[in-house]
């Protein structure tokens, strides 16, 4: 999705829909008072009210190029922080992709955040839809623009939200798909494409190391362990001593072991690398903020499986 500020006012902008936030017992702002009765009889029926995550959509806008006006509840107005713009501007989104709609114009209101929005919207239009093969058109919004927005705040929430994708498009991967060799493949890349350093521990290495520990949740498993490690150094002398250490679970399929777990949701047991995609999408976003702090991730990659290898309850192991 591209997102950029918008160029105009709100009546000139064009887009499938002018979308703007409004609180409880907020009125129209101005340029849009045409749209106070239309508020004023949503209000009365109870369909929108302001309350966080409440959308209402009116088509053909009088006085505007946009093909619709669509209204997002921001809740209490003393709440309405960056993280309710944030999610405010994601539901926008969900909502009106979900009509067909392709472009978007955001009205950016008083002490309202640039970052959180851009944020919010590129976050909103995620589809884990890989593996999908239908021929069907998308359902996605193409272009969000924000209007009355900064450069330095969307450049941010753009980054921060492709980051935060790029840790939920490693989650949503079936273990098959993603086994510890292909997770440390992916975070070899992401490193390379940010300009950090990678170190992959291969299975030999962790056993000179002493990793029994990690060695042995892999043992049951024909896939072989990987201890993935992402390191961020700071240009110049940094200004602290401080050095970040990120660590983050990577066990891309967890049956339990010999203790097996219950079958009922097992598939979801993919998702138990999920600390690891995090931390590897936080070391993305890092390595583009530049913080002047040394930052060091590590991700214990393995795949706890139930074989005739696997430990058992009551194992030693030396770590």
């Amino acid at each position: 999705m591209e997102t950029i500020l918008a160029k105009g006012s709100i009546a000139t902008v064009e887009a499938d829909a002018l979308a703007i936030t409004l609180c409880e017992d907020e009125a129209a702002p101005k340029g849009l008072e045409f749209a106070q009765p239309w508020l004023d009889e949503m209000k009365a029926c109870d369909e929108f009210a302001g309350k966080a995550g409440e959308v209402a959509v009116l088509y053909g806008p009088k006085g505007l190029k946009a093909k619709r006006l669509a209204v997002v509840g921001g809740g209490k107005r003393a709440a309405h922080d960056s993280e309710a713009q944030r999610r405010a501007a994601g539901t926008v989104v969900r909502s009106l992709k979900s009509k067909g709609v392709k472009s978007i114009a955001w009205v950016l209101g008083a002490n309202c955040d640039t970052e959180a929005v851009a944020e919010g919207a590129i976050v909103g239009n995620y589809e884990p839809d890989h593996y999908k093969t239908s021929t069907k058109d998308p359902k996605t919004v193409e272009r969000f623009e924000i209007i009355g927005g900064d450069a330095v705040g969307l450049a941010r929430g753009i980054l921060l939200a492709e980051s935060q994708n790029f840790t939920r498009d490693l989650v949503n991967e079936p273990a098959n798909m993603l086994p510890p060799a292909k997770l440390a493949e992916r975070a070899r890349a992401m490193a390379a494409e940010a300009g950090l350093e990678c170190e992959l521990l291969d299975q030999d290495r962790m056993r000179q190391l002493g990793m029994g520990s990690l060695l042995g949740v892999a043992q049951g498993s024909i896939e072989p362990p990987f201890l993935i490690v992402v390191r961020y150094r700071p240009e110049g002398t940094p200004t602290s001593k401080d050095h970040l250490g990120l660590v983050g679970k990577g066990v891309t399929f967890d049956t339990g072991g010999v203790s097996i777990k219950p079958a009922e949701h097992m598939d979801r047991m993919k998702s138990d690398m999920s600390g690891g995609a995090a931390v590897l999408g936080a070391m993305r976003a890092i390595a583009r903020l530049k913080p002047s702090i040394p930052v060091t991730a590590f991700v214990p990659a393995v795949e706890n499986m139930c074989s005739g290898t696997a430990q058992r309850p009551g194992d030693i192991v030396k770590s």
